[in-house]
């Protein structure tokens, strides 16, 4: 298989589908010459072939990824990656932070799908290279076009009276590129939360994308993107009362490259913000409670290729958390972060390894140390094995430390330290990935009740002394009659508190995929199933959720060369279960598009 350049000693984890790629840059990345043998890579074909319309529908399919749903698609939603939160996984799009430091999590599932032209999954932690938050993996999600594509409109309707428009517009004009990329979707959605009225809590999404590119000479490039998310939805709150929220995010950025054979340099800076109103249906938002989130960041990185075999990376970055603007009263408003790292990488034709060690240094932390080491022995021409072992650490949130609904001042940042075994196997059409990993989490923020047998206790954090966290899963990948693939994978989840040895919450001990497909030229077909296992909703494992096995399809079929019809139906059986107690998943939903190609 052709090696990709991808982020320094990446880790393997179990691809949905096995992509052939020339080397390449990733310019959205800090990157060196690593040789990766099976980084987890989605490109743009995959989610059409999955008519996916959010980012939950990509995810879920993946091995080491389970997803947690309280509503529909742009309600709250967070995912388990080799048992790791969200919350521990550094969420990038086009490179840049994309999260809350109210939250201290990425809202991704606001994020529709066709603005994407592929994710990118790294399943270890990477605070050595990106510093907090990436202590147990990194997904950086691009919609900046490699290449110009073609011009495209889509329309589409589904139950719950459901409507989606989207376009991709894309011009060349010299070396100068530019993309325009526009979302919108409303439905009346379903009733998301029992014990409330019954009720329809609908909802609409709305994104705008805008990219442009300008190739300088054959060395320097320059960029400029400004993704627009925004949107509301409809809830009921845990008194039964019909409230809504609107949100608004933004991340622009500013971006210049230079890269040869021998080196490569990368300048952005970035702003982003997070905006939320909650209230009242009936009443205006100008009396909601808000919440604002500014972000800026600055980073620098420099790659040198000292020679065929040595790689040295040097990467240095700030970032500063405002949230004055919020309307709830913090007694902090502003932190700032400033982080440098150094990694090596060693490549030949039998061994790659990689070095790395970051300092970061936070206004309102001591400072904080990363390291990263790891080895991949090609031990035959269809066989590697990668042995890492690596510390990650995540800073606790603005809400963790100062919300005035229970923020706990006196936390300390969550650190991990991970060991990993991975092993990949390739012969013909077949692929066969095993992973086994190794977590230690000191000081794990947990939110729980501060009186348990009060059901209308407020909630606060605090740290549990230790946490375990150990993971296992394997995949195989089939190719046949090269019209047909398949996936079949099982995971293996054992996440426990160490002081209390119970179950952390929302993660399911076991888990089996399959994922079906066909492609021709004129036709795609494909469905998958996945099972989870139960799991508990909360801390304490007094409230259990039930397993259950879903099952969706997906199909398209191309009518003439500028025009395809596409369709998605997702929980096919229309199985009754919950991902978060007293939010039913979604019933049978189905979803058909049209798409114009020009």
């Amino acid at each position: 298989m052709k090696k990709l350049v991808f982020l320094t000693a990446l880790l393997p984890m179990s691809s949905f589908a096995e992509i052939a790629l020339d080397t390449q840059k990733v310019t959205a990345s800090k990157i060196t010459d690593a040789r990766v043998s099976n980084s987890t890579i989605i490109s743009k074909e995959q989610i059409e072939l999955l008519q996916a319309s959010n980012l939950s529908e990509i995810l879920t399919n993946l091995p080491g990824l389970q997803v947690t749903k309280q509503g529909g698609n742009a309600n709250s939603q967070s995912f388990v990656m080799n048992g790791f939160r969200s919350g521990q996984i550094l969420i990038l799009l086009n490179g840049q932070r994309f999260s809350s430091a109210t939250l201290g999590t990425t809202t991704f599932n606001t994020i529709p799908a066709n603005i994407i032209q592929r994710i990118e999954i790294v399943s270890s932690a990477r605070s050595a290279i990106y510093g907090s938050d990436a202590m147990g993996g990194v997904i950086n999600i691009i919609t900046t076009q490699d290449d110009i594509a073609k011009n495209n409109v889509k329309v589409a309707l589904g139950n719950q009276e459901t409507s989606q428009f989207s376009t991709n517009l894309n011009k060349k004009i010299g070396s100068l590129s530019l993309g325009l990329s526009g979302f919108t979707e409303k439905t009346q959605g379903f009733d998301v939360f029992d014990g409330a009225d019954d009720d329809r809590d609908g909802s609409e999404r709305h994104a705008l994308g805008l990219n442009i590119g300008y190739q300088i000479n054959n060395e320097n490039t320059v960029s400029v993107s400004s993704q627009t998310n925004r949107g509301s939805v409809d809830y009921d709150n845990a008194l039964g009362g019909d409230d809504q929220s609107d949100y608004q995010q933004q991340v622009t950025s500013l971006g210049w490259e230079y890269a040869d054979d021998s080196y490569g340099v990368s300048a952005k800076y970035g702003e982003s913000f997070d905006k939320s109103w909650n209230y009242g249906n009936g009443t205006s938002r100008s009396n909601a409670d808000g919440f604002i989130t500014e972000s800026k960041t600055a980073d620098i990185s420099a790659r040198a290729k000292v020679n065929d075999s040595n790689t040295l990376l040097l990467v240095t970055d700030y970032r500063e958390d405002d949230i004055s603007k919020s309307s709830g009263t913090y007694t902090k408003t502003k932190t700032d972060v400033y982080g440098v790292g150094l990694s090596h990488n060693f490549s030949s034709e039998k061994v790659n390894t990689e070095v790395g060690i970051r300092r970061d240094d936070a206004s309102l932390f001591d400072e904080q140390y990363s390291y990263s080491a790891s080895v991949e022995w090609f031990a035959m021409q269809q066989l590697s094995v990668i042995a890492a072992i690596n510390t990650g650490f995540k800073t606790p949130s603005f809400n963790d430390l100062f919300s005035p609904f229970g923020g706990n001042q006196n936390l300390s940042p969550e650190e991990s330290l991970n060991r990993r075994l991975a092993i990949q196997y390739n012969q013909g059409q077949s692929t066969f990935n095993a992973s086994y990993q190794l977590s230690h989490i000191d000081n794990l923020i947990v939110w729980a009740p501060i009186d348990p047998s009060d059901r209308w206790s407020p909630w606060a954090p605090e740290n549990v002394n230790k946490a375990l966290l150990r993971n296992a899963v394997v995949s195989w990948d089939h190719n046949w009659l090269n019209n047909f693939a398949s996936q079949l994978s099982y995971e293996w989840n054992d996440a426990i508190d160490l002081d209390t040895h119970n179950r952390l919450a929302r993660q399911s001990a076991r888990i089996a995929k399959l994922n079906l497909n066909y492609t021709d030229e004129q036709y795609s077909a494909g469905t998958s199933v996945r099972y989870l296992s139960d799991s508990y909703d909360n801390a304490s494992n007094t409230t259990s959720l039930a397993a259950y096995t879903v099952v969706d399809l997906y199909g398209n079929a191309n009518i003439t060369n500028n025009f395809s019809i596409g369709a998605r139906i997702n929980n096919l059986t229309d199985k009754e279960y919950q991902t978060a107690n007293n939010y039913p998943a979604q019933e049978r939903t189905y979803l058909v598009n049209g798409t114009f190609t020009f």
